[in-house]
């Protein structure tokens, strides 16, 4: 199971439906591919086409539980290597 924590930058009615394309993106993409980092793959290639995004960005970590464990591995952005929190 993998977890989608994110983040629009903005206001208003732009900003609400930029998150609603990420939202919508992220869901359709995580029934297609099971690797979280393709599903982010799959929305940055939806950001890119979708002119109204302009200059807005979105950070975005993933979280995966690890089998049999309390573990989750933490992806985001800002780290070279994944991050386990347990």
């Amino acid at each position: 199971m993998a977890y989608f924590l994110g983040d629009v930058c903005g206001k208003g009615a732009e900003t609400t439906a930029g998150t609603s394309l990420i939202r919508c993106t992220v869901r359709v993409a995580a029934q297609y591919h099971s690797n979280p980092v393709d599903v982010l793959a799959a929305l940055n290639s939806a950001l890119l086409l979708d002119s109204s995004i302009g200059s807005r960005y979105c950070p975005i970590s993933v979280g995966a539980d690890l089998a049999d464990s309390r573990l989750v591995e933490l992806l985001a952005p800002d780290l070279d290597d994944p991050l386990l929190a347990g």
